[in-house]
């Protein structure tokens, strides 16, 4: 069985959390979906969150990075003015490496957002930005 270990992205991780996002710009091309064409905009986001503290990592046992997630607030080019009023945070490139799809990581990984999402106060919900559809919601 795999242990899996999560904690806050830092500086270094900068690298590795970009090629998870090449890697699944590829994978998805690959199934026939465009999107994350925007490389250099997304490595821009994606090292703004690091820096903020808003970006997650996933490695195994030996260290390996293997997934990532951030957790923020919204995105106006997403959410309606009066759903980014509500306190919330927003589940935003979360990816997993093919190579551990099917494990159930990412049922554990969006069970971890929800918890972290309340801890935070912010008992909306956390939600992928690529809908309105929430993937979690808390009833407090």
């Amino acid at each position: 069985m795999t242990t899996y270990h999560v904690r806050a992205a830092v500086e270094v991780d900068v690298e590795a959390v970009l090629a998870l996002r090449r890697h699944a710009k590829e994978w998805l091309k690959a199934a026939g979906i465009e999107q994350w064409t925007k490389s250099a905009y997304g490595a821009r986001v994606i090292e703004g969150w690091i820096g903020a503290g808003s970006t997650f990592t996933v490695s195994t046992d030996d260290g390996e990075i293997i997934g990532s997630l951030s957790l923020d607030k919204g995105d106006p080019d997403f959410w309606t003015p009066e759903e980014l009023k509500a306190p919330a945070l927003y589940l935003y490139k979360f990816i997993i490496r093919s190579d551990h799809c099917g494990s159930g990581l990412g049922d554990v990984l969006l069970d971890w957002s929800g918890c972290r999402t309340e801890l935070a106060d912010a008992s909306s919900y956390a939600s992928t930005a690529g809908g309105t559809t929430p993937a979690y919601t808390s009833t407090t």
